[in-house]
């Protein structure tokens, strides 16, 4: 399905309306669909617009809401009522809170009726590492000292308890 791009007209005492097409050009149908400011939809002749430079288009012959025309939607002076019914869209906007780091950067994307908009910011990532610089190898060896002799003979002296301090007189 063709969505209708959207490209304001304008015409005479201010009157501003915008062309639902699906193209600006390439849209050789006889009648083009207006929106009018208040909502309604209508049709006006092809040949009642004037393309202008700017992409915007000139409606020549004013569209007029005449009292009937209220009580009768089918019936609109110079335009018809298109008779389809009026929407409106509305947005609701939710933030997700995600604080996850990515590799790469994260593309907008459409999950069913939503559109999830990534926002995304730099950081800056520090991280505190242990770095081995160099190992200290420590052997013990038990080698024998030729200039000490070896112990021939051992004596054991038992402890002699200390003397007494004098009275204080």
């Amino acid at each position: 399905m063709v969505r209708d791009k959207e490209f304001p007209v304008y015409g005479i005492n201010g009157f501003r309306a915008t062309l639902l097409s699906p193209a600006r050009f390439l849209d050789n149908s006889p009648e083009k669909k207006l929106r009018l400011e208040d909502g309604r939809e209508v049709l006006v002749s092809a040949s009642d617009l004037e393309s202008k430079p700017d992409g915007s288009f000139y409606l020549k012959n004013p569209v007029t809401a005449a009292p009937e025309a209220e009580a009768n939607p089918q019936v609109v002076p110079g335009p018809s009522y298109t008779g389809e019914p009026l929407f409106r869209e509305n947005c609701d906007i939710k933030r997700v809170p995600m604080k996850r780091l990515l590799d790469k950067p994260a593309e907008p994307r459409q999950e069913g009726d939503t559109l999830i908009v990534p926002l995304m910011e730099e950081v800056l990532v520090l991280e505190k590492r242990l770095l081995l610089r160099e190992e200290l190898h420590i052997t013990r060896r038990r080698e024998p000292n030729p200039h000490v002799s070896p112990v021939r003979r051992e004596e054991f002296e038992e402890p002699q308890p200390p003397p007494e301090p004098p009275p204080n007189v």
